[in-house]
């Protein structure tokens, strides 16, 4: 896995993050309400005094890489 940082500039990838994976697990309308609700208190993120990582799959050539 590799790490980044998300800020404010992230907050589109964060909400469609969120969207797409309760919209998987709960619904359309259930992915669509916490989507915007990440979207929203992602909006507010101040870059100097939160900080966010998270993990990305590493990619080899264009393509994910699978290590199991």
């Amino acid at each position: 896995m590799n790490h980044k940082i998300l800020d404010k500039n992230s907050q589109e990838e964060v909400s469609s993050l969120f969207t797409s994976v309760f919209t998987a697990s709960e619904g359309e309308k259930e992915g669509r309400l916490i989507g915007n609700l990440a979207s929203e208190l992602s909006s507010g993120t101040d870059n100097q005094e939160i900080v966010c990582f998270t993990a990305v799959p590493l990619t080899f050539k264009g393509r994910r890489a699978d290590f199991r």
